[in-house]
């Protein structure tokens, strides 16, 4: 179940450089965080899951700047691996889209 993986390669690994890549998910995270505030800033369960989103991600954008990769270690079945700031991210985004659904 825990295995050491060094991921360095990222989402649009063919066309972007590292640094690139990590000024993509800043603009793209800040774009998020402005829709979040704006729209639904008064839910709680959805504000744990902003905040689970936007401290996963700045961990990992600090491992991606900082080593040039990420280091996963939870293995998932042997499809994928990932790690707990993943972790923190996917269940950031059930939180916001049940928010966003409960509102609608």
């Amino acid at each position: 179940m825990f295995t050491n993986v060094n991921n360095c390669r990222f989402f649009l690994f063919d066309y972007l450089s590292l640094s690139q890549f990590v000024v993509l998910s800043i603009l793209i995270l800040l774009a998020f965080s402005f829709f979040y505030v704006k729209n639904y800033k008064g839910e709680l369960l959805g504000n744990v899951g902003f905040g689970l989103i936007v401290i996963g991600g700045m961990m990992n954008l600090s491992q991606w700047s900082k080593y040039g990769c990420v280091h996963d270690f939870i293995n998932f079945f042997g499809l994928f691996f990932f790690n707990h700031y993943d972790l923190m991210i996917t269940i950031g985004i059930i939180l916001v889209v049940i928010t966003i659904w409960k509102k609608k």
